[in-house]
């Protein structure tokens, strides 16, 4: 199912509001690939020896894996050892993430391409994360419920492509700047009005960064490099970014 199925199929039973307001007043377009920082993001450095961070990301039949399963290896090479080669660590690994996926129950899911994908806990069973990453996927009361539950206790909800429908519908982005795939600027910024859609930077940051929202597809591998830089510093980050052999510069459509 490609996204818009996703939002015509699922979403698009969400009644548009705010009619007499036209889609040009709810987005701005920014320079193309900029991502839009908080500057007075919240300090999450983590100290030596401390446990990973614990990231639960949102998966339901027919989610787009690159979503969820880029931004997953970009934290999955935050490797914390004194030193480390490579693929070829000389001391015990020690993770700096722990990432796992949450679902309606632990059933395999059916992503994008065919994939089949286990979760490891359902959204009753799920341990409190630091971190939820929702990319696109097909409309979930289960989903939203355990959204709107767990997200006052995290550090970071995140959200890639039009997963960012999600916080939008729990309200979390009222109010605030945003973004989603280009594809659906419109569409979003018609069905959530409360919310400033900005085309073009590849994530924004919002509330003090307890929320990230990131562009189609790749761009949340780039917001992925930004948690990074939150809990374990720019040089790790970069580190991350060189091994992963990730450009952080393309453009995005505006």
């Amino acid at each position: 199912m490609n996204r818009r199925a996703l939002i015509t199929s699922g979403m698009s039973c969400l009644a548009v509001g705010a009619a007499s307001q036209t889609v040009l007043s709810q987005t701005m377009r920014l320079d193309s690939g900029t991502p839009v920082a908080a500057r007075d993001a919240l300090v999450l450095t983590r100290s030596p020896g401390a446990r990973p961070v614990r990231v639960a990301v949102a998966v339901s039949d027919s989610a787009t894996l690159i979503d969820f399963a880029g931004p997953w290896q970009v934290l999955s090479n935050v490797i914390l050892s004194s030193s480390y080669d490579g693929d070829s660590p000389a001391n015990p690994i020690a993770e700096g993430f722990h990432t796992f996926i949450v679902s309606k129950d632990r059933k395999p899911l059916t992503v994008s391409g065919a994939m089949k994908v286990i979760p490891d806990y359902s959204f009753r069973d799920a341990p409190q994360p630091n971190v939820i990453l929702v990319g696109a996927q097909p409309d979930s009361p289960e989903l939203l419920a355990w959204l709107k539950s767990a997200a006052p206790k995290c550090d970071i909800v995140a959200s890639v492509c039009v997963g960012a429908y999600f916080p939008a519908r729990a309200g979390m982005l009222d109010g605030r700047k945003a973004t989603t795939h280009h594809d659906f600027y419109d569409v979003l910024a018609k069905q959530f009005p409360k919310v400033q859609w900005l085309r073009g930077p590849r994530w924004v940051e919002e509330d003090r960064g307890r929320i990230i929202t990131a562009g189609g597809e790749a761009s949340g591998m780039d917001l992925a490099l930004r948690i990074v830089d939150r809990y374990y510093g720019d040089s790790e980050s970069q580190r991350v970014k060189f091994y992963t052999e990730l450009s952080t510069d393309t453009p995005r459509p505006a």
